[in-house]
């Protein structure tokens, strides 16, 4: 039987590796929002696809509480975090970074993707996982500005 090869590149970056989410991300758990950040990091835990890594400052205060357990993941070490709000539990919901992990994630939240109800780049609903940015070219709303400019002339 022939080996079968796909017919697509393989993935452009490696495990581990981190950059820098160039949009809005939100999440909304029972419609109330847990995060809002501008300075979200894409981490690529697996090949594929990558996680969102959310700043501890940019996740409402309170919604988060340490499991008071470690896991040993192959970028690094994570402690699980419960979400609560109000009556809402979900525990494992989210694991926070510790020193260990690549440049750039240490101390922020990477959640699990079914503990969001509702995520967010920019004034669009993402579903099942973050975008690539990297094999595809996206178009979305946003409240924000656009200047579009020609030869150096603004194109009206």
């Amino acid at each position: 039987m022939p080996h079968y090869t796909p017919d697509y590149p393989a993935m452009i970056v490696p495990v581990g590796h981190v950059e820098p989410v160039p949009r809005r991300i939100r999440g909304y758990a029972a419609n109330v929002p847990v995060f809002d950040t501008v300075r979200a990091r894409y981490v690529w835990q697996w090949p594929g696809y990558p996680k969102y890594c959310i700043p501890w400052d940019d996740i409402r205060d309170g919604v988060l509480l340490d499991e008071g357990r470690a896991m040993a993941l192959r970028i690094g070490t994570a402690h699980r975090q419960i979400l609560q709000l109000g009556s809402l539990t979900r525990s494992g919901a989210a694991c926070k970074w510790a020193d260990d992990t690549p440049p750039g994630i240490s101390g922020s939240v990477s959640f699990r993707w079914e503990a969001i109800d509702a995520w967010f780049e920019e004034g669009e609903q993402v579903f099942v996982h973050p975008r690539n940015p990297y094999p595809r070219v996206d178009a979305l709303r946003s409240s924000r500005s656009v200047r579009v400019m020609l030869d150096g002339a603004c194109a009206v």
